[in-house]
C-alpha cells in the first residue's frame, strides 16, 4: 500500500515535473499546482501512509519551486473536507461540518477559486494554501477530538505535554 501512494503523491509528480520541466521553462506563466491535504500538519496515526506521502508531496513542491523559479512558479493546496466520498456515513459528515467553521463539502469550487487566485498572482511560489473552511485553524475541536481528556496543547504543530515546552 506504502509504495502505491509514495508512487501516486510523490513518484509521479517527480517525473512529470522533470519531464516537463523544459516545456514549462518556455511556456509564459507556467504553474505547478500540487493538492495536498490539511492532516500534512497533524497527521492521523491510522492513515500515517498517506499523510507521509501527502507530506512529501509539499516538500517536494517547495524544492521544485526553488529549482524552477522564476520562469515556474510552484504552489501547494492543502484539502479539507471539500467534498465527501460516497463511503462516508451521513453521520461522519455531520462530524466534519461540526468541527468545520464553514460548511463543510461545498464541491470543488472553492479548489477551482484558489487556482484562479495562485494564476493571476505572479509574485506567489513555494507557497501553501489551506482550502479547507476553517478546519486547521479550529484546533479545540482538533485538541478534544484527537487527545481525548488529557491535558496537553498544541504549539506550532506540536502536541506538548502541559509541564513542559518545545526545546528552542
Amino acid at each position: 500500500v506504502y509504495s502505491r501512494m509514495f508512487q501516486v503523491h510523490m513518484q509521479m509528480p517527480m517525473l512529470l515535473n522533470e519531464g516537463l520541466a523544459d516545456l514549462l521553462r518556455n511556456s509564459q506563466g507556467a504553474h505547478i499546482v500540487a493538492l495536498s491535504d490539511i492532516y500534512v500538519e497533524r497527521p492521523l496515526a491510522d492513515r500515517a501512509m498517506y499523510c507521509s506521502t501527502k507530506a512529501g508531496l509539499e516538500v517536494l513542491t517547495k524544492s521544485y519551486a526553488k529549482k524552477l523559479a522564476p520562469l515556474v512558479r510552484c504552489n501547494v493546496l492543502q484539502l479539507g473536507p471539500v467534498e465527501f466520498p460516497v463511503s462516508h456515513s451521513e453521520e461522519y459528515r455531520l462530524q466534519v461540518s461540526r468541527e468545520t467553521l464553514l460548511a463543510a463539502g461545498p464541491g470543488f469550487w472553492p479548489v477551482i477559486q484558489a487556482m484562479d487566485f495562485l494564476s493571476a498572482n505572479a509574485f506567489i511560489t513555494g507557497a501553501v494554501i489551506k482550502v479547507d473552511g476553517g478546519r486547521a485553524v479550529n484546533c479545540k475541536l482538533w485538541k478534544a477530538r484527537y487527545f481525548g481528556n488529557r491535558t496537553n496543547t498544541i504549539y506550532d504543530g506540536q502536541m506538548i505535554a502541559e509541564f513542559g515546552f518545545p526545546e528552542a
